[in-house]
Order: C-alpha cells, then sequence, then structure tokens
C-alpha cells in the first residue's frame, strides 16, 4: 500500500532528520516547489501550476499518472486540496474505485486551487452552478487545513477519497462544513496605490489572502507571524494577482537576484537552499518554513510590485 507524507519545510536538522525517510528512489513529489525536496524523489515530481503558463493542477492531472507500484512514497510540502486530493485519487485508483470518482468535483476543485473561487465561478459557470448548493469545496478545504481534525496526512487522504468518490452524502457535508469553519471572519482595511493593495495581517494570512484576492486587481499580503503545521513561523508575504500581469516571471526574478544578494548567494544558489519565491501566474509567495523567511519587507515588496505595475501600464 502507499505511503503518504507531508514533508517539513523548516531549516533545521529536526526537519531534515524527519523528511531523510520519505524521500529517496521510491518518491513521488506532488506539488513540491523546493529544488532540495524536487532532487531527492527518484520517481520526479509533477506540479503543472507553479510555472510560466501553468494552466492545471496536480488534482486535474492525477487520473492521467500511471499505476504507481505499491512501494511508492507520495510527499508534498502543501497540505491543501489539490496536493491532497491527487493523493486521495492514486489511492482510490489502487483500490479499484476509480469509477467512482467524480470527474466534475475534481476538475471544480483544481480550477478552484489555480484560479480561486470567485474567478473560477466566473470561467466555469456550468462547474459553479452544479455545486452551489453544497459546500464540497469548504469540506475539501477543511479535510485538507484543519490539523485538529484531520492530524494525520493518511486521514486526510482517506477522507478527501470519500469525498471525491462520492461516499459521503450531501447533509452530511453541509453539516461538516457548517460545524468546522476554516476561518474567521474579518474586515481589513488596506493602503492602496494605484491597483496595488498592500495589507498587514498578522495571524490572519489566510483570511487575508482570500479577502483581498477578491476585492483587488493585485495583492500584497504580509504576516510577519505566519504558522504552518509542516513548517513552524516565518514572515509570509504573497503578491495575489487577479489576471496574470506582463511582468509577473520579471518580478519573481527581480525579488530572487534581491534575496541572493542580500544573504551573499548567487540566485542558483538561493534556489539550490530553497529560499526562493516562487509560485503560478497569478501568485507569487515567498519560502514558509523557520528559517527560510524572506529578509524583505512587506512595504519593499508593495513599493517594488507597485512600481513595476504601473510601468506595465505606461508600455500600453
Amino acid at each position: 500500500m502507499y505511503t503518504f507524507a507531508l514533508l517539513r519545510t523548516d531549516r533545521t536538522d529536526e526537519a531534515r532528520a524527519y523528511n531523510e525517510p520519505f524521500l529517496g528512489p521510491h518518491t513521488r513529489g506532488v506539488e513540491l516547489t523546493t529544488k532540495p525536496f524536487i532532487r531527492s524523489c527518484g520517481l520526479s515530481n509533477i506540479d503543472p501550476q507553479h510555472k510560466p503558463g501553468g494552466g492545471s493542477s496536480v488534482i486535474e492531472d492525477a487520473l492521467g499518472e500511471p499505476f504507481w507500484p505499491e512501494n511508492t512514497i507520495f510527499v508534498t510540502q502543501r497540505p491543501d486540496k489539490d496536493a491532497i486530493g491527487y493523493m486521495a485519487i492514486q489511492q482510490a485508483r489502487a483500490l479499484g474505485l476509480e469509477s467512482k470518482l467524480n470527474l466534475d468535483l475534481i476538475r471544480w476543485a483544481g480550477a478552484a486551487d489555480r484560479l480561486g473561487a470567485r474567478t473560477a465561478a466566473r470561467e466555469y459557470p456550468e462547474l459553479e452552478e452544479r455545486f452551489r448548493e453544497v459546500p464540497y469545496l469548504g469540506a475539501l478545504n477543511i479535510i485538507a487545513w484543519k490539523h485538529s481534525l484531520f492530524r494525520k496526512i493518511e486521514e486526510r487522504v482517506l477522507a478527501t477519497m470519500h469525498v471525491l468518490c462520492g461516499m459521503v452524502s450531501d447533509v452530511h457535508i453541509m453539516q461538516f462544513a457548517r460545524q468546522a469553519p476554516l476561518f474567521t471572519r474579518q474586515e481589513f482595511r488596506p493602503e492602496i496605490k494605484g491597483e496595488v493593495a498592500y495589507l498587514e495581517a498578522p495571524n490572519f494570512y489566510k483570511e487575508a489572502r482570500g479577502w483581498l484576492g477578491s476585492r483587488s486587481r493585485v495583492g500584497v499580503v504580509l504576516d510577519p507571524t505566519y504558522w504552518s503545521q509542516n513548517g513552524g513561523v516565518s514572515r509570509r508575504i504573497t503578491v495575489i494577482f487577479s489576471q496574470e500581469p506582463v511582468y509577473r516571471w520579471e518580478l519573481q526574478a527581480k525579488i530572487n537576484l534581491i534575496q541572493a544578494e542580500a544573504r551573499g548567494m548567487s540566485v542558483t544558489e538561493l534556489e539550490d537552499e530553497g529560499l526562493d519565491w516562487g509560485g503560478g501566474p497569478r501568485l507569487l509567495s515567498a519560502p514558509e518554513g523557520f528559517g527560510r523567511g524572506t529578509n524583505l519587507s512587506g512595504r519593499e515588496v508593495f513599493s517594488l510590485v507597485s512600481q513595476m505595475h504601473e510601468a506595465s501600464h505606461e508600455v500600453k
């Protein structure tokens, strides 16, 4: 039977010792973006989203995968519905349940992960309409993120598989989503410069990212005390785009050059240490995990993004 693991992203000896047994010739990476992890996956890494032109996600591409040997170790550094969903699909296929998988729900979950729920609803109205009444995405997010309910990744994979295979009734999905809300409702007051918004949100990163992402053309979120279940505390900065801008990949290159020079490294060395920024066409984030946090301030990133965004309009 398959093994599933959530890699630790903190830059410590304890994390390296924890991760070591899961990395090797039988390892398949799932949405890994840290180069040292990717290099240690003997069965390579699947991540169609976090690169230029990324128009798919691992949960959407999961059914096109080969049937992996039963000693395969699936690892991720992202405990989200996309990566956990990919693992759940591989488990369902291994158990002979592939015919029970809800293909439309898989497409909907992948689109929402790539685009955000609101943009996905605009671009895939038929899927939004089909799943409007029952909060399947909310349930999948809770399973993936709610560490207090599902402490082991194996439990999350199994619960996700049950949802994707239609083994959980609509009534139970609705009750579950109501009883275990992910977020505390918050109202934020961002600083605005042109079409770019900046928001500092200590301890409310996910809430702030969702709030800003649904209201701004471009948003910069800083959580100086961001905590992740597999990486501990780090300074987390994320840039969110409603649509991929022309300067998206140039911005990433500039930030990584600044980071590398500040650390006395080359950009290649920065990437090899897993200290580089990255993301998909509509998202750019600092690395997460204790010891990996960015040395840029939120306002420095806000200023750089504002300058590049304004310059992109001048070129037009």
